[in-house]
């Protein structure tokens, strides 16, 4: 999924990717994840706004990370530089 931060890497290269591999014009449908949802609990804050996941109830993401947004306002902040204008 493309909101899944690799080791060593950010949400915002995961943007640039989707940006490079885009079509002109093209979409991206994604769901974004807010702070209150039980997935973070008890994860570890990488800095960022990276969160290191350790409460999976499936045990499939313990580890990964992922970007959390913690207000409306950081959503538009972290994508402006890729959206149309």
């Amino acid at each position: 999924m493309w909101y899944y931060i690799k080791e060593g890497k950010t949400f915002i290269n995961n943007l640039e990717e989707y940006h490079r591999v885009l079509k002109k014009d093209g979409y991206v449908i994604a769901t974004l994840s807010a702070l209150g949802i039980s997935i973070f609990r008890y994860g570890i804050d990488k800095g960022g706004g990276h969160i290191k996941i350790k409460n999976d109830i499936f045990n499939l993401r313990n580890d990964d990370a992922l970007k959390c947004f913690y207000s409306e306002k950081d959503i538009p902040k972290n994508l402006e530089p890729f959206l149309k204008k």
